[in-house]
């Protein structure tokens, strides 16, 4: 009696363990990186933006659900684009916004800034 006893508690511990182990593991796999800090080019009022000029390809990613997904175009060496907003991830990765819904992340070297300017934002009231 004490065998069998032995036996049906190590089962269910084992099959208590078991699905516990698989919850663990699954939460070590690769999150998605997600924002940490928006820093707006314009805010209301007076703030500065600037334009610049793409040195090579960049691929442009969309915002899913809080993490950025690498879109299937890109902007084309050679091309101007404005920044509306920098956004920096939780693992340092730095996106640009240049669209609605449209970022690219690149390292400064893949860009010439063109026109530093003041951007003046008057609000109706």
């Amino acid at each position: 009696m004490k065998k069998i006893l032995a036996f049906v508690t190590a089962i269910a511990l084992f099959s208590f363990i078991l699905p516990v182990g698989s919850i663990q593991a699954a939460t070590n796999s690769t999150a998605p990186d997600y924002i940490k800090t928006i820093k707006p080019e314009y805010p209301t009022g007076q703030g500065s933006n600037s334009s610049f000029k793409v040195n090579k390809n960049l691929p442009i990613y969309k915002l899913v659900n809080g993490a950025f997904v690498k879109n299937n175009v890109s902007v084309i060496n050679g091309s101007t684009w404005t920044i509306q907003n920098t956004i920096i991830t939780n693992s340092g990765a730095m996106y640009y916004q240049i669209a609605n819904n449209r970022f690219i992340q690149s390292n400064l070297s893949d860009m010439s800034i063109i026109i530093p300017m003041t951007i003046y934002m008057q609000t109706n009231k």
